[in-house]
């Protein structure tokens, strides 16, 4: 007999888990149900199914969603803060209304083409229309409201049309993110050259830059925390450093 066959299989001890292992699982048991109460309020998947008989209320949880999903929050909360912080900065109340004017008018036109429902409702089909208005805003310097309000409102369907289009064309699960607002506003500022109408703001005519000096500038703990909120706010195109912490403190995992 091949002595290697008459050999058993060593015997292998059980882990000893430790009196830290032992007190750490009941904290994980109490945490993860904490974990998922904190998420669902954050959500609030109760006042999606509650809103679904009320389609005025259900338009409104979609449009706030929509504002929301600018930082990825599929939140009505998260939405109607980032609006509060926009309506706080420089930019005043106006740039809230061409915010809202956008997401609003994809929001409508998604629901008379149904297009599909759970992605409406995820607030999907209104990001890209919110950053549209507030683009707008920002890059809009004539009197003419009429005329930059129809612009958001073609601009904010263009964008839905993108949206869907550029989601059948990409493999399943692939997300568009900003793609259509970045086409549609490319748009929008390569029609100001034929439709003086559209005025936008001066940019400074490119340069190219030989020399350079290094600066020894100092910068302390406030001016680095500064930066990094401006640099949230950003994404709405705000500079001020105050939107970007409120939004910050609504961005959960």
């Amino acid at each position: 007999m091949d002595p290697w066959c008459a050999m058993e299989s060593p015997k292998v001890a059980p882990a000893n888990k430790g009196p830290a292992a032992t007190t750490l699982a009941p904290r994980v048991r109490r945490t993860l149900p904490l974990l998922g109460s904190v998420a669902c309020f954050r959500t609030l998947p109760q006042l999606a199914v509650y809103t679904e008989k009320h389609q005025a209320l259900a338009f409104l949880d979609t449009c706030l969603r929509g504002v929301g999903q600018c930082n990825f929050q599929n939140s009505p909360l998260s939405g109607l803060l980032f609006l509060v912080a926009l309506g706080l900065s420089t930019q005043g109340l106006r740039m809230v209304a061409f915010a809202l004017l956008g997401v609003v008018s994809a929001t409508a036109f998604s629901c008379l083409m149904g297009l599909d429902r759970s992605l409406r409702a995820a607030g999907l089909h209104g990001y890209n229309a919110t950053l549209v208005g507030c683009a707008v805003h920002t890059f809009f310097t004539g009197d003419a409201y009429g005329v930059a309000s129809l612009v958001i409102v073609l601009l904010s369907i263009l964008s839905v049309l993108l949206a869907t289009a550029t989601a059948s064309a990409l493999p399943p699960g692939l997300p568009t993110l900003t793609f259509p607002f970045q086409v549609s506003i490319w748009i929008y500022a390569l029609s100001t050259q034929l439709y003086p109408s559209l005025q936008t703001m001066a940019f400074p005519a490119p340069r190219l830059v030989l020399n350079s000096t290094l600066s020894t500038a100092s910068y302390d703990s406030a001016a680095i925390a500064q930066a990094v909120f401006s640099g949230i706010a950003e994404t709405f195109l705000v500079g001020d450093w105050f939107p970007g912490s409120l939004r910050s403190s609504r961005q959960r995992p």
